[in-house]
């Protein structure tokens, strides 16, 4: 994707993309933790699904943030 001197410039699309998923995994990460911490605090019994979605969401998270910080400063 690009014009003819792709090669000499930093891909735009693929930095925004990166950007995307990004948001989209914290915010999936925030949207899971919240019902989460107030299955715990609330009504105790914890569900095995919530727990394993929850840090999978988290972890999703957790390593797309240094994939984009490093596609960000190499801009």
């Amino acid at each position: 994707m690009g014009d003819d001197r792709r090669h000499e410039t930093p891909p735009n699309f693929p930095m925004l993309m990166l950007m995307l998923m990004l948001a989209k995994s914290l915010g999936d990460a925030t949207g899971g933790l919240n019902p989460f911490l107030e299955l715990v605090t609330k009504h105790k019994p914890i569900c095995s699904w919530c727990t394993v979605s929850t840090v999978l969401l988290v972890a999703t998270a957790s390593t797309t943030l240094p994939e984009a910080r490093a596609a960000w400063r190499s801009r």
